[in-house]
């Protein structure tokens, strides 16, 4: 996504070593390639459509982008919902006060 020079990156996830992690790399990035994106990490949940609706008000998000990463563990893919798994489709028009054109 850097390769793109967004103005702003906004990442959510559920794990702070995971938000911990993917910061230093990015970072990294930034500093090699001498790119000037503004990255924002939020520790959160992106079932949670307050917090998504909070995040895409504020941050004026126009593109979403969901990676999960769960469907690979096979223990994991017998334990656990869909929901879990991050199969959950969370649309715009689902969040409390954003609608099209809003994000």
């Amino acid at each position: 996504l850097l390769v793109n020079k967004p103005s702003k990156l906004l990442l959510v996830d559920n794990s702070e070593f995971n938000l911990f992690t993917i910061d230093r790399e990015l970072a990294q990035l930034k500093t090699d390639n001498n790119l000037a994106t503004e990255i924002t990490l939020v520790l959160g949940c992106v079932t949670d459509a307050n917090l998504m609706s909070h995040l895409m008000k504020t941050h004026r998000v126009e593109t979403v982008y969901h990676a999960a990463a769960y469907k690979h563990v096979r223990m994991v893919q017998f334990q656990c919902t869909m929901q879990q798994r991050g199969i959950t489709v969370l649309r715009v028009d689902d969040c409390p006060d954003v609608g099209p054109g809003m994000a």
